[in-house]
């Protein structure tokens, strides 16, 4: 088995291998492109299990998207199109603008027309013990929601706070955790810390909640989520290089690396490197897998910024017998350190 974070821009998907054409797809990103292209070329035939954390576009736009063309009117494209008939089960957390977004309105589509039956469709939320979604048929590797809790998605519906209800998945093989963090938020973690008896939460990798950005809490909460809630080897920042947001949030990534993990993000921004068309095709060299990234040289003129230059790309971790293994990790500790050598300023270091 291996599980790939995908390198799709700004947002966030991951697909875990199960072997024999089968696949479990974790949001999609914003567009289908990557997915789907990252599939195709995997030779997926069948998704087991696709899985909606929450409804934000970054998330469930490559799940579904609804374009409008002037001359053909609208189409519809995404995953639940790509390989319609081909999804075994949909899980989806209903938050509180998934009936506004196309994916809530594609899903319902589908069902009225019988391309979807209602048993395949499960809206989840976790209770004092994980919500089991997929386990191997030797019950030796299994994916477990552990948020949000009842009461969490009920506050963050009455709030419309869809990130607060956001889904947090364990994949749990071999005595070995990858925590799925999705655009989960503090008080999520605060109230999973407590009902594990407030031991910390021992990761081989974790995905960095919205894209190492704000997670609704103070300088302190970071600190307490770093090193008491969770402890990881290995986080993955899902980012995209010209994104408007500030992501990664240099305080994150310092945070993150205080605590002793080491950090893997998908794209680099200039907050690390000046000058970033240098680096094409990736830091760590060309793209093993479909990614966003380019490795063409992208025009910049005036305030345009480069875009989607890869830092590890699509990371892949291989689920072994008795361990779980970051593929290219001691290549990207080097060649950032060179990086930070150069005179440039990696956040992570």
């Amino acid at each position: 088995m291996k599980v790939l974070f995908a390198d799709v821009g700004q947002g966030t998907c991951q697909v875990i291998l199960l072997g024999n054409q089968r696949a479990i797809v974790i949001d999609a990103g914003s567009s289908p492109e990557i997915p789907v292209r990252l599939l195709s070329i995997l030779r997926i035939t069948t998704i087991e299990l696709l899985v909606l954390s929450h409804s934000h576009f970054d998330h469930s736009g490559g799940i579904a998207t609804q374009r409008r063309h002037r001359l053909r009117g609208d189409a519809i494209t995404g995953l639940l199109v790509a390989y319609e008939g081909a999804i075994d089960r949909i899980a989806y957390v209903y938050d509180s603008e998934f009936r506004h977004r196309p994916v809530g309105r594609v899903l319902c589509q589908q069902l009225r027309e019988k391309k979807l039956q209602p048993e395949q469709l499960e809206c989840f939320v976790a209770s004092s013990k994980p919500y089991l979604l997929w386990q191997s048929p030797d019950e030796k590797t299994v994916l477990a929601a552990i948020s949000p809790l009842g009461g969490d998605h009920l506050m963050a519906f009455d709030e419309d706070k869809p990130n607060a209800s956001s889904a947090i998945l364990e994949l749990r093989h071999a005595g070995h955790k990858i925590v799925f963090a999705a655009d989960s938020e503090y008080q999520q973690w605060r109230e999973v810390h407590r009902l594990r008896g407030e031991k910390t939460l021992d990761c081989k990798v974790l995905t960095m909640p919205h894209h190492g950005g704000n997670m609704e809490g103070r300088p302190a909460d970071l600190e307490w989520f770093c090193n008491t809630a969770t402890r990881a080897e290995v986080v993955v920042v899902s980012v995209a290089t010209a994104n408007q947001h500030g992501h990664p949030q240099p305080e994150v990534i310092q945070a993150i690396s205080s605590s002793g993990a080491h950090v893997m993000c998908t794209q680099i921004t200039e907050q690390c490197c000046s000058n970033l068309e240098a680096l094409r095709p990736g830091v760590i060299g060309p793209p093993i897998y479909p990614c966003r990234s380019s490795t063409k040289p992208d025009r910049t003129s005036g305030n345009r910024r480069s875009r989607n230059v890869a830092c590890a790309g699509t990371i892949s971790a291989v689920l072994g017998k008795n361990e779980v293994v970051v593929e290219r990790l001691i290549q990207h500790r080097k060649r950032v350190d060179q990086l930070a050598g150069h005179g440039e300023t990696p956040l992570c270091r």
